[in-house]
């Protein structure tokens, strides 16, 4: 079976920190995207012991202002699913949040 790859915006909230180890249980691929690097360790022992595997990618979401730069993350973590638990972020005039950084119109 083909690991589910999933993209995790806003990985240390509080629903993200609860949803990692369930998709890690199922031999999941998980890259949580977080903007403060001192989260990362707590997220990274989220899979010890876990059949799926953990990465880190330490980003701002404020950085991705336009759909070249949304591409670059994408390509970068080759998701099958994007996962959006980012509690804030500031909107881009006449877009909803989830629409800034997905490039959806």
């Amino acid at each position: 079976m083909t690991s589910h790859r999933v993209l995790l915006i806003g990985g240390h909230g509080k629903v993200a920190l609860h949803m990692t180890p369930l998709m890690l249980a199922r031999s999941w691929h998980v890259t949580s995207l977080i903007r403060d690097p001192s989260h990362k360790d707590e997220i990274l022992k989220l899979g010890e012991g876990q059949k799926g595997k953990v990465e880190v990618l330490v980003s701002s979401l404020e950085d991705v202002k336009s759909d070249d730069d949304a591409k670059k993350v994408l390509e970068q973590v080759k998701p099958n699913y994007v996962v959006w638990s980012a509690g804030k972020s500031r909107p881009i005039a006449g877009r909803p949040p989830i629409m800034q950084f997905t490039g959806f119109r």
